[in-house]
């Protein structure tokens, strides 16, 4: 099957779960890639739903195994998508 992917880039709190949800709604075919990250989860969030919540030991281990299609440490916390997503 051949991906495409859809990126959805906003600040925090600016609607991109809101924006996923409905789009995920209207159209069946279309998949979320749950990205990872070292932060600390928010009320409510849940592991493996929201975000793949990693140490930071865990991370920089997939980072430097090449496990990553594309990361970024912002501020004190790594964020990014595992390549295992696009293993399709």
């Amino acid at each position: 099957m051949e991906c495409f992917p859809i990126i959805v880039s906003s600040p925090s709190g600016g609607g991109k779960t809101t924006i996923v949800a409905e789009l995920l709604k209207k159209d069946k075919t279309l998949a979320r890639v749950i990205t990872a990250t070292t932060r600390s989860p928010r009320k409510g969030e849940k592991n493996g739903r929201d975000y793949h919540f990693w140490t930071q030991p865990y991370f920089k281990a997939a980072i430097k195994n090449k496990q990553m299609a594309e990361w970024a440490k912002v501020h004190v916390n790594y964020y990014g998508i595992p390549k295992s997503y696009f293993d399709l």
